[in-house]
């Protein structure tokens, strides 16, 4: 009978704590340890049954509210008598509380708002700079494609060089090929030629030049005049080509003997034919820009099969070894 008596006081202890002085005081662990001891005798096999287990439910009731009552009224007397219930309502207590609720409460929530809006601004500087190192990198992969179209375009532009370097030497094979096929084997080459054109200048000379990215001798003089001017021979002799030369244009080439060849390129018209034998000063074409040319003028190379017979002053050696001699030697003035 003594543990259900246990059990049910301190059910009433607790349930009395709970109704008259919310919280878990000094009333509800006193009902907790009588709930407790009374759970421990129950375990015993001294278990009653039936109507007896109600009574002895009723009477630790009541024993627990007696018990209670009288230890809340001995709390009460105690609290007054200490003034302890006024210190606890105290301004300074109060103060302490709400510091108490706010460090841990509208603070603490406050705090985790203001880290939230931290992460949150970092998070939008990254995002930032994020979006400037993908405008980074697209710029430099523009640049990129940008410099590959510019050194496609150039390694197109050499092999378009390469290919009319190639061409002109070609050209100037063929040329020789066509004097020493067609050429005289004897007679005297002449001393001093005319001037093929009056009233003009020379715009490029005997010497290396660069002309449209290729560098290369350029193995005569260039003449330069209006379209239609009379062009004379040199000297006198044969005509050996009179036609179209590919980069050359309307071409003439003159056989003065001796080993002697004097050429006239890009010509407007050609007035002489092969075979055709001509005198100093005629009239053998006109200046034009046929063939390869950057404007009306005439070219005009002086060809020697013996260069080394020349007493000349001037550079007129040629570096390729075609016998193109420096037209000054042999021009008047």
């Amino acid at each position: 009978m003594s543990d259900l008596l246990f059990v049910f006081a301190g059910l009433g202890t607790i349930l009395l704590e709970i109704l008259v002085i919310p919280g878990f005081g000094i009333i509800g662990i006193c009902g907790f340890g009588l709930l407790m001891y009374g759970l421990y005798l129950l375990l015993l096999p001294d278990i009653p049954v039936g109507e007896e287990i109600v009574g002895q439910a009723m009477d630790g009731f009541f024993i627990g509210l007696v018990g209670s009552v009288i230890g809340l009224v001995l709390l009460a007397r105690l609290m007054i008598k200490t003034k302890f219930w006024k210190q606890l309502t105290s301004p300074e207590v109060q103060n302490k509380t709400d510091g108490f609720s706010n460090s841990f409460g509208w603070e603490s929530y406050k705090g985790m708002e203001e880290f939230a809006d931290d992460v949150e601004r970092k998070k939008n500087i990254v995002e930032s700079e994020k979006r400037q190192v993908e405008n980074k990198k697209a710029r430099v992969l523009s640049e990129r494609q940008k410099a590959q179209k510019l050194l496609n375009q150039a390694n197109q532009q050499l092999e378009k060089l390469d290919k009319e370097h190639a061409d002109l030497e070609k050209l100037e094979d063929a040329i020789q090929a066509d004097i020493d096929r067609l050429m005289s084997v004897g007679g005297v080459a002449p001393g001093k030629l005319s001037w093929p054109i009056t009233g003009s200048y020379v715009s490029s000379g005997y010497k290396w030049r660069r002309l449209g990215g290729t560098t290369s001798f350029h193995g005569a003089i260039d003449i330069p005049s209006s379209t239609g001017t009379p062009i004379k021979a040199a000297a006198g002799g044969v005509v050996i080509v009179a036609r179209y030369y590919g980069a050359a244009g309307r071409t003439v080439f003159i056989d003065h003997g001796g080993g002697m060849t004097t050429l006239y390129f890009h010509m407007n018209r050609i007035y002489v034919s092969v075979g055709q034998t001509v005198v100093t000063g005629d009239v053998i074409g006109s200046v034009g820009t046929t063939g390869r040319t950057t404007g009306p003028h005439l070219h005009f190379e002086v060809r020697l099969k013996n260069p080394s017979s020349v007493n000349c002053s001037r550079p007129y050696l040629d570096p390729t070894s075609r016998g193109r001699m420096n037209p000054y030697c042999f021009l008047d003035g």
